[in-house]
């Protein structure tokens, strides 16, 4: 997106799935978890009731698709595996930014759950790039570009050449 500084990557990005940043409490509800985020996105002034069935359909509504939306009143420990990571996403691309990182695609555990993950993301992908990482490998289709990453080190991902730490 010809950005180079930290900070103007972060304000057109969206960074969902990653547990040391966006962890949700397991005993707060769906509404809450909205309700909170229309709030931090509203400007200080502005008054933000809880969240109701038009947020829930607004927020979660393009990332689940066709997938059947959790209720309001269910607690995040309630939720599926693959429905507690598309609700951290809606979360994070409430203001669908050019770039969605997406991590821990292997927090789904069910191969078909997490093929209907990657089928979302595609979908998202037709509007903003949507960039994830996944140690297993997920089947080819249209709109899904897979860069295999062989025999790299962790300190080759860190930026050290061979693989040393400093």
């Amino acid at each position: 997106f010809g950005r180079t500084r930290v900070r103007d990557i972060f304000d057109v990005a969206a960074l969902a799935g990653i547990d040391e940043l966006d962890t949700v409490a397991e005993s707060v509800t769906v509404e809450d978890l909205i309700t909170e985020q229309l709030r931090w996105d509203a400007p200080w002034y502005r008054l933000i009731r809880r969240a109701g069935d038009d947020d829930l359909r607004r927020v979660c509504g393009p990332v689940f698709g066709e997938l059947p939306l959790p209720p309001r009143s269910e607690f995040v420990e309630e939720l599926t595996e693959l429905d507690g990571l598309l609700l951290r996403i809606a979360l994070a691309n409430t203001r669908r930014p050019g770039l969605l990182v997406v991590g821990n695609l292997e927090h789904v555990t069910s191969d078909e759950d997490r093929e209907l993950l990657v089928d979302r993301l595609i979908d998202l992908g037709r509007d903003q790039t949507v960039v994830t990482a996944s140690v297993n490998g997920v089947t080819a289709r249209p709109g899904l570009q897979q860069i295999p990453l062989a025999n790299i080190s962790r300190g080759e991902l860190a930026g050290h050449p061979k693989g040393g730490a400093s």
